[in-house]
Protein backbone atom coordinates (compact mmCIF):
# COMPACT_ATOMS: atom_id res chain seq x y z
CA UNK A 1 0.00 0.00 0.00
CA UNK A 2 2.67 2.51 0.89
CA UNK A 3 4.20 2.69 -3.19
CA UNK A 4 0.41 3.37 -4.04
CA UNK A 5 0.07 6.20 -1.64
CA UNK A 6 3.99 7.78 -2.46
CA UNK A 7 2.66 7.60 -6.47
CA UNK A 8 -0.32 8.95 -5.95
CA UNK A 9 1.48 11.92 -3.68
CA UNK A 10 3.70 12.26 -6.47
CA UNK A 11 0.93 12.35 -8.86
CA UNK A 12 -1.03 15.55 -7.05
CA UNK A 13 2.12 17.06 -6.04
CA UNK A 14 3.40 16.73 -9.84
CA UNK A 15 0.05 18.28 -11.39
CA UNK A 16 -0.80 20.92 -8.77
CA UNK A 17 2.61 22.48 -8.60
CA UNK A 18 3.58 22.04 -12.81
CA UNK A 19 0.15 23.79 -13.82
CA UNK A 20 0.73 27.65 -13.51
CA UNK A 21 -2.85 28.24 -12.68
CA UNK A 22 -3.05 25.31 -9.69
CA UNK A 23 0.27 26.36 -8.58
CA UNK A 24 -0.57 30.42 -8.41
CA UNK A 25 -4.03 29.60 -6.83
CA UNK A 26 -2.52 27.25 -4.40
CA UNK A 27 0.55 29.40 -3.76
CA UNK A 28 -1.37 32.52 -2.72
CA UNK A 29 -4.01 30.37 -0.70
CA UNK A 30 -0.89 28.73 1.21
CA UNK A 31 0.31 32.44 1.73
CA UNK A 32 -3.37 33.36 3.53
CA UNK A 33 -3.11 30.28 5.40
CA UNK A 34 0.28 30.63 6.95
CA UNK A 35 -0.93 34.23 7.83
CA UNK A 36 -3.89 32.88 9.34
CA UNK A 37 -2.27 30.66 11.29
CA UNK A 38 0.15 32.78 13.28
CA UNK A 39 -3.63 33.64 14.94
CA UNK A 40 -4.39 30.32 14.72
CA UNK A 41 -1.61 29.61 17.26
CA UNK A 42 -2.23 32.66 19.33
CA UNK A 43 -6.01 31.28 19.76
CA UNK A 44 -5.27 27.67 20.31
CA UNK A 45 -2.57 28.10 23.59
CA UNK A 46 0.14 27.09 21.38
CA UNK A 47 -1.26 23.75 21.21
CA UNK A 48 0.12 23.70 17.46
CA UNK A 49 3.17 25.15 16.08
CA UNK A 50 1.85 27.91 13.32
CA UNK A 51 4.00 25.46 10.67
CA UNK A 52 1.74 22.40 12.30
CA UNK A 53 -1.54 24.19 12.14
CA UNK A 54 -0.91 25.85 8.78
CA UNK A 55 -0.17 22.44 7.06
CA UNK A 56 -3.01 20.67 8.85
CA UNK A 57 -5.69 23.63 7.16
CA UNK A 58 -3.66 23.46 4.12
CA UNK A 59 -3.82 19.32 3.77
CA UNK A 60 -7.52 19.41 4.53
CA UNK A 61 -8.43 22.15 2.06
CA UNK A 62 -5.77 20.19 -0.90
CA UNK A 63 -7.93 17.36 0.13
CA UNK A 64 -11.64 18.51 -0.47
CA UNK A 65 -10.89 20.78 -3.28
CA UNK A 66 -10.00 17.63 -5.24
CA UNK A 67 -12.59 15.82 -4.18
CA UNK A 68 -15.33 18.29 -5.33
CA UNK A 69 -12.80 19.14 -8.43
CA UNK A 70 -14.17 15.62 -9.27
CA UNK A 71 -15.27 15.14 -12.73
CA UNK A 72 -17.01 11.89 -12.43
CA UNK A 73 -20.31 12.09 -11.56
CA UNK A 74 -22.64 9.05 -10.18
CA UNK A 75 -21.54 5.81 -8.36
CA UNK A 76 -19.87 3.66 -10.81
CA UNK A 77 -16.34 1.85 -11.64
CA UNK A 78 -14.51 5.16 -12.63
CA UNK A 79 -15.44 7.24 -9.11
CA UNK A 80 -15.15 4.22 -7.02
CA UNK A 81 -11.58 3.91 -8.42
CA UNK A 82 -10.79 8.17 -8.56
CA UNK A 83 -12.16 8.11 -4.70
CA UNK A 84 -9.51 5.38 -3.48
CA UNK A 85 -6.62 7.29 -5.74
CA UNK A 86 -7.74 10.29 -4.02
CA UNK A 87 -7.27 8.53 -0.12
CA UNK A 88 -4.02 7.16 -1.33
CA UNK A 89 -2.48 10.82 -1.18
CA UNK A 90 -0.69 12.15 1.88
CA UNK A 91 -1.99 15.92 1.64
CA UNK A 92 0.36 16.66 4.24
CA UNK A 93 3.05 16.11 2.04
CA UNK A 94 1.09 17.82 -1.01
CA UNK A 95 0.66 21.17 1.91
CA UNK A 96 4.29 20.51 2.59
CA UNK A 97 5.61 21.46 -1.05
CA UNK A 98 3.51 24.61 -0.58
CA UNK A 99 4.00 25.45 3.08
CA UNK A 100 7.68 25.02 2.47
CA UNK A 101 8.29 27.79 0.02
CA UNK A 102 6.01 30.19 1.41
CA UNK A 103 7.98 30.15 4.92
CA UNK A 104 11.35 30.33 2.92
CA UNK A 105 9.69 33.60 1.16
CA UNK A 106 8.30 34.53 5.05
CA UNK A 107 11.78 34.20 6.62
CA UNK A 108 13.56 35.80 3.85
CA UNK A 109 11.46 38.78 4.13
CA UNK A 110 11.84 38.91 7.77
CA UNK A 111 15.97 38.90 7.19
CA UNK A 112 15.66 41.76 4.60
CA UNK A 113 13.32 44.26 7.03
CA UNK A 114 15.54 43.52 9.65
CA UNK A 115 18.73 44.57 7.27
CA UNK A 116 16.74 47.15 6.08
CA UNK A 117 15.93 48.15 9.89
CA UNK A 118 19.40 47.76 10.80
CA UNK A 119 20.72 50.04 8.33
CA UNK A 120 18.44 52.99 9.13
CA UNK A 121 19.59 53.16 12.57
CA UNK A 122 23.23 52.75 11.93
Amino acid sequence: MEHEEERATWIVGLWLTNDYESYQRWTIRTREIWELARTAMQTTGGTLTREQAARSTLAIELREDAHLASPIEGANLYADLLTWALQQVDWRSVADRFLSEVIEDDAAATEAAAKEGGARHE
